[in-house]
């Protein structure tokens, strides 16, 4: 009855509104009577320390300069891995041996990293930087990714030193990370319910609950897929190499 929605393609941002506007649908509702009350209160007591970590994060000037910061070495993670890809392509002697050899060492590390959260993220471009600079430099040279390498591990560092200034929520403070999977658990419990209830009573005011909550949903997904598919086709985008010095 009521649409399943991938509650990991919402952002922060995202995820904070549309919970909230589920909330606004039952505010100052007589609930009683259909069987959800309880799971609309569990959803607006999780809903609190959520709310509270969420604010404090967004008001935290680091925050923003965070997400930035990790959005540019997302995009220097991208460029070098896709650059090195398009090289194990290209017809000159050894590069495609080379190439493989760098393509390797990035998906042992982590082919994926710019999706880690921020720590697992700077533990694989750490490692991954720190191994080709250490075994693999001749092949780097040869294909002429030293560079690219250079300005992952820049932007690397710009996103530490941030990460460094910004200041640790104190540690009985609720975090986003920390609370939002009990809110996502909530809203599965919450909308479970108005499903079964609906089918045991065929309750209208249930029905019109969950078409307001349908309508929320695709509203949030096309918003969610719509940037999601953005940011798939930047990183399927294989930059063009540096010209070769003769």
């Amino acid at each position: 009855m009521i649409a399943s929605i991938n509650y990991s393609l919402l952002s922060s941002n995202e995820f904070y509104t549309f919970n909230l506007r589920v909330l606004e649908l039952f505010a100052g509702k007589n609930l009683e009577a259909t069987g959800i009350e309880v799971f609309v209160e569990k959803l607006r007591d999780v809903s609190v320390p959520f709310g509270k970590a969420f604010e404090r994060e967004s008001r935290d000037p680091y925050t923003q300069m965070l997400v930035q910061a990790d959005a540019g070495r997302d995009e220097c993670h991208f460029a070098f891995r896709n650059y090195v890809e398009a090289c194990s392509h290209r017809n000159q002697p050894g590069w495609h041996d080379a190439a493989v050899k760098i393509m390797e060492v990035i998906r042992k590390h982590g082919w994926s990293a710019a999706h880690f959260g921020y720590k697992a993220e700077t533990a694989a471009i750490t490692s991954t930087v720190s191994e080709l600079r250490s075994k693999y430099e001749a092949e780097l040279t040869l294909i002429a990714a030293t560079d690219w390498l250079s300005e992952l591990d820049e932007a690397q560092q710009v996103f530490a030193n941030i990460a460094k200034d910004s200041v640790a929520p104190k540690e009985d403070e609720p975090t986003i990370a920390g609370t939002r999977p009990s809110v996502t658990r909530a809203l599965r419990s919450l909308f479970g319910m108005i499903t079964l209830q609906y089918e045991a009573t065929g309750s209208i005011a249930l029905a019109d609950y969950a078409k307001s909550i349908n309508d929320l949903i695709v509203q949030s997904m096309t918003s969610a897929k719509a940037n999601a598919t953005r940011v798939e086709n930047k990183k399927n985008e294989s930059p063009k190499p540096p010209a070769q010095v003769k």
